[in-house]
């Protein structure tokens, strides 16, 4: 009787050590899983923080790009200033507008408020890193020089969001 006792003491230390066993791996893996997450966290906090500089410089330059674009829509349409005449054209210099030339320049200025829009949302959806698809169609947008009234901010701050789009790591944090 004191044998079996003694052997069933034996067994449930071996059970104790086994459950400390188990234990210390699940807390391992614990551990590991904890480790694991927070180097995911960091590495979306800086893949966002990586957003930050092109999507607020885009949205700068569509600021003002739509101020200067709304601007000369209205003189385009309304004529504030009388018929806008162009004084280097052939024909009638200084002279009212062409039909066809006067389709150009309502064409001419109804693109950019458009694409400058365009290139507002996407900044917006860069920042927060939402839709790639339409940050990375505001950071090309934002390099064409007919699409933008700011060429000479929209391009250096185009290429810059596009490089930084096209980042890896940047582009899986976007939902």
């Amino acid at each position: 009787m004191a044998r079996r006792r003694r052997e069933d003491d034996d067994y449930e230390d071996e059970e104790e050590l086994d459950d400390r066993r188990y234990d210390d791996e699940d807390e391992d893996e614990d551990e590991e899983y904890e480790r694991r997450r927070r180097k995911k966290q960091r590495k979306k906090s800086d893949a966002i923080g990586r957003l930050a500089g092109p999507a607020i410089a885009l949205l700068v330059m569509g600021i003002l790009g739509e101020l200067y674009a709304l601007f000369n829509l209205f003189v385009v349409v309304f004529e504030p200033f009388g018929p806008i005449g162009n004084p280097f054209r052939l024909g009638n210099p200084g002279g009212p507008p062409q039909p066809g030339e006067r389709a150009g320049q309502l064409v001419g200025a109804f693109l950019p408020p458009i694409s400058i829009f365009i290139v507002l949302v996407g900044a917006w959806q860069m920042k927060n890193a939402k839709n790639y698809g339409l940050a990375m169609t505001a950071a090309i947008i934002a390099c064409l020089p007919c699409c933008t009234p700011c060429i000479i901010l929209g391009i250096p701050f185009g290429i810059w969001a596009v490089i930084v789009l096209s980042n890896r790591d940047v582009s899986s944090v976007f939902t």
